[in-house]
């Protein structure tokens, strides 16, 4: 879920699974490396053509945005000359036939001078009630009268952002609206490399016109498109940035409140309106940037703010079937919320709906699906997670076949990233809660305690177990604001602190240049870009004032060079992933060091990079390649222009070093690095 804390209550009851995979299922860790990695590396379940993320390369759309109806909402019936809405149909799920609903808006007084026409009448032969409005403006706040309760339109397009909490109509269609990006961001054959941040937290500290910050927190979306932050962003090499939850959620400055989601078809309007969104989401599309909307389709909240603005009274808990229970769900999750009763096949078409319209109206790119395992499992057999999963999966792919899907997962289930031809679900990666585990767990440790089997189990292991298709992160919100183990709970700045800047520069460098060499789509924060310490709880603002500092602003350059290297090659794309991607481990004389090999199969052009994890420099370092013939270096994290000794480039002033020495490591031949640093990597390519 959304809190590494909240983690282990949730899924308490799945804890028997992590400790029970086979190989076409949930595996342990340490079951496919029992041998150091020979089974994995010898016989890997590569088969790339298991996964979603192959289906969907060149898959054309078969529905077009443009004719998505979603089954509850309000629709315009009539317009002035000018084009300005007058009058609506509004439909809405109730379940219910002995409902009596009202439609309460300014222009009946609010209800006092209500009519025959304010009331909705069941649709025959569904679950849903429809009305006329006989008066309808754009920005109309309203509510809906169930049985003399007021209660908010669950499927409202924009909610009030102060003062009562109210359900607003946004006319997207009225003369002078923003107009619904055409354009989205297709990553189906390029590496990704993903900034994890929350919108206004992202904002907050950036410098733009003389001032920190958009002037008011309803300006964000505004600021952000045109503040200069997404340049930056594209500049430090990310071609996806994935946002903490922007639909609208509890009121509250804490991260936590943003996984509390009421508003599912409405971005949050305390940070700008719908259309000021659409300018922001086209803003990041003209970038070649795509955005990741964090689905919380898990769970609903129930209660939150307070007075004018409590959710309780007015929640989507208060709607009831027939039989008096909670039509959207009445099962309580860990986190003081309901979950939504998949089960009842409207509530699913309510919620793939919102994803829908979230996804045509704004040009969202990409869907981190919040506690998947949560909507997959935590009711069992029988609770219709499966099946929304894959009605969900099968309508995007419909609409939107480029979709960046991701599943927030700690519980392996392969079938989830199956190709949905196959019978998966058809999400395209999943979150490497496993490779994080092995840097948890090393990254504080000195060089002979570093646990090489658990890296290249981590690096390994998934092929094995047809779970390659991850995403990789050497930290993200969850874990730089919870504690986990004892070991996390702060950015790496912090979690690294002790060892002297050099250390924390160093090891940040070393480590996180693993994750992303390794993977095929990638995760960080800017904040670990930036050494900013403290955790997301009590500093969840960018700190872009530290890439001002001579330390922090060269491991910026470092990690902008290296992804931009990364995102510039093919090599490292999904469809060129390999088992072998962990090339060799060394361990002898108490070293730790990995280098891991990239090949682009089309044009047979190869990557090689060396990553040393120990505290010592090493001079005319060895390893084996599959190659003969010069590589040229591309990235040297000990280079002058990010604060190291350039003793590499002093040795070899070509810039190349040819591999031509004999066999080593089980390769065919190898090279020699002149110089390595203390926890340096050095990158290689074929011309």
């Amino acid at each position: 879920m959304s809190a590494a804390s909240f983690r282990v209550l949730a899924f308490v009851v799945l804890a028997a699974l992590a400790a029970c995979r086979t190989p076409d299922g949930p595996v342990g860790p340490d079951a496919a490396l029992k041998d150091g990695g020979a089974a994995a590396a010898t016989q890997p379940s590569e088969g790339l053509d298991f996964y979603e993320a192959t289906r969907i390369r060149g898959l054309a759309a078969t529905k077009s945005c443009a004719s998505l109806q979603t089954a509850q909402g309000i629709v315009v019936t009539k317009r002035d000359a000018s084009g300005q809405a007058l009058e609506g149909k509004i439909r809405v799920l109730a379940d219910n036939p002995g409902n009596k609903i009202v439609v309460l808006a300014d222009f009946n007084k609010w209800g006092d001078q209500r009519t025959d026409d304010d009331v909705l009448k069941p649709v025959a032969g569904t679950p849903y009630f429809e009305g006329r409005l006989r008066s309808l403006k754009h920005g109309m706040q309203y509510r809906l009268e169930l049985n003399g309760t007021q209660l908010l339109d669950p499927a409202a397009r924009m909610f009030t952002s102060t003062g009562f909490l109210n359900s607003m109509f946004w006319d997207f269609d009225r003369p002078g609206a923003a107009p619904a990006p055409t354009k989205v961001v297709d990553l189906r054959e390029k590496p990704v490399l993903i900034a994890e941040s929350e919108v206004y937290e992202l904002a907050k500290a950036w410098k733009f016109n003389g001032k920190k910050g958009p002037d008011a927190i309803g300006g964000t979306y505004d600021f952000v498109a045109k503040s200069g932050l997404i340049d930056e962003l594209k500049k430090a090499g990310y071609n996806a940035v994935e946002f903490l939850p922007f639909n609208t959620s509890m009121d509250g400055s804490h991260w936590h409140f943003r996984y509390q989601v009421y508003g599912l078809f409405a971005p949050e309007s305390r940070y700008g309106d719908p259309d000021a969104f659409t300018r922001m989401m086209k803003a990041f599309s003209d970038a070649g940037i795509n955005v990741i909307m964090d689905a919380v389709v898990g769970h609903y909240p129930y209660k939150g703010n307070e007075g004018e603005r409590s959710l309780g009274p007015v929640g989507i808990h208060n709607w009831k079937k027939t039989d008096g229970n909670a039509l959207y769900g009445s099962i309580a999750s860990p986190w003081s919320t309901n979950r939504y009763d998949y089960a009842n096949p409207f509530v699913r078409r309510f919620l793939t709906d919102s994803v829908l319209h979230m996804v045509c109206r704004y040009g969202i790119g990409g869907i981190r699906f919040d506690n998947l395992d949560g909507i997959r499992l935590y009711e069992g057999p029988g609770n219709g997670g499966p099946e929304f999963l894959k009605e969900l999966m099968t309508d995007l792919r419909a609409y939107r076949p480029e979709m960046l899907l991701i599943g927030e997962m700690f519980f392996g289930h392969n079938p989830v990233l199956q190709r949905m031809d196959q019978g998966g679900f058809g999400i395209g990666f999943r979150t490497h809660s496993d490779f994080f585990d092995f840097l948890k767990d090393n990254m504080l440790k000195s060089t002979e305690e570093i646990d090489m089997h658990s890296l290249r189990n981590a690096l390994r292991g998934p092929f094995a177990w047809k779970e390659a298709s991850r995403v990789q992160y050497a930290t993200n919100h969850d874990e730089a604001a919870n504690k986990r183990d004892g070991a996390t709970g702060a950015y790496l700045g912090s979690l690294l602190n002790g060892g002297g800047s050099y250390y924390v520069e160093n090891k940040t460098k070393a480590f996180n240049s693993i994750v992303m060499l390794s993977s095929a789509a990638y995760l960080d924060m800017p904040q670990l870009r930036l050494l900013q310490e403290g955790s997301f709880n009590d500093n969840s603002a960018v700190d872009w004032d530290l890439k001002k500092q001579e330390q922090q602003g060269r491991v910026w350059s470092y990690f902008a060079d290296l992804s931009n290297f990364v995102k510039a090659r093919d090599a490292f794309a999904f469809h060129n992933f390999s088992a072998d991607v962990e090339n060799h481990v060394d361990t002898d004389e108490g070293r730790r060091i990995l280098s891991i090999k990239r090949k682009d199969k089309s044009s047979g052009k190869i990557v090689y990079a060396v990553v040393n994890l120990s505290h010592v420099a090493l001079n005319n370092y060895q390893f084996g390649v599959d190659y003969a013939g010069n590589l040229r270096i591309a990235v040297d994290s000990d280079g002058k222009a990010y604060g190291g000794s350039g003793e590499l480039q002093k040795r070899a002033p070509t810039g190349n070093l040819a591999a031509e020495g004999g066999p080593k490591h089980g390769k065919t031949g190898s090279v020699s690095v002149p110089f390595l640093a203390a926890y340096g990597t050095v990158v290689l390519e074929t011309p």
